[in-house]
């Protein structure tokens, strides 16, 4: 466990801003070059056309392996679990993690090499930083 300290806990709430904020602006990067939102009847409109967030969990990161669920073993690579995420029309991802991983950047995160290898030798916020690139 993590102890905070109290600028760490001050900064708790921006941290959390800053990403919230960075993981909406990765999930709209593809939806058109000019972004103009908007609400209408109800509805909140993307480019003038409603926009429906369809979002799924992908935990992983706020474990004791600093990795997404199911990196660890198996025949699953990173680009396959993301490609049936991409095939079932999901629009948003999120990524919970802990505040360990979050100040202490753990190495090493648990990963199957055979599966993964581009990231198989990634930092827990690397490996963080190739999830949301892709």
């Amino acid at each position: 466990m993590v102890a905070l300290s109290e600028g760490a806990t001050k900064m708790l709430p921006l941290t959390v801003a800053v990403l919230s904020l960075f993981a909406y602006a990765v999930v709209a990067q593809d939806c058109a070059t000019t972004l103009t939102w908007s609400t209408g009847n109800g509805n909140m409109l993307l480019n003038g056309q409603p926009f429906v967030l369809k979002g799924i969990n992908f935990f992983g990161f706020e474990t004791d392996t600093f990795a997404p669920h199911g990196l660890w073993g198996g025949a699953s690579s990173l680009d396959v679990m993301l490609d049936i995420v991409k095939n079932n029309n999901f629009n948003a991802i999120r990524l919970p993690f802990s505040m360990e991983l979050a100040l202490t950047n753990p190495g090493n995160p648990t990963v199957d090499c055979g599966s993964n290898p581009t990231i198989c030798d990634l930092n827990a916020l690397d490996l963080m930083e190739a999830f949301i690139d892709r």
